[in-house]
């Protein structure tokens, strides 16, 4: 993924935890190399800008919906040690999902 050379895209091109950006229909719309390589180690998907949340990680919806549905409703959902399953892959995140605004 490329992106323009602004301070903003820097920062977060260099962030040493994984960041993603998806739009309100959970569409991917950028991600950080960190996020990007942890993904693409657990997911069967093509990892690019446009791919639906779900189809990146089937089988989480009943762990992580709760929590984005919250963020959609422009509250700060996290939780530690979250036990995730996905395309047979058994993982944990210390997930925080923030709103965006512009």
């Amino acid at each position: 993924m490329r992106f323009e050379d602004n301070p903003l895209d820097i920062f977060f091109q260099k962030l040493p935890m994984s960041t993603a950006l998806f739009d309100q229909q959970m569409i991917l719309r950028r991600a950080n190399p960190t996020w990007l390589s942890y993904i693409t180690g657990i997911s069967q998907a093509a990892i690019e800008p446009g791919a639906y949340f779900y189809d990146l990680l089937p089988g989480t919806e009943h762990a992580l919906q709760p929590l984005i549905d919250s963020t959609l409703m422009g509250k700060l959902s996290a939780e530690d040690g979250l036990r995730l399953s996905s395309s047979g892959n058994v993982f944990y995140w210390d997930a925080a999902f923030v709103p965006w605004i512009e």
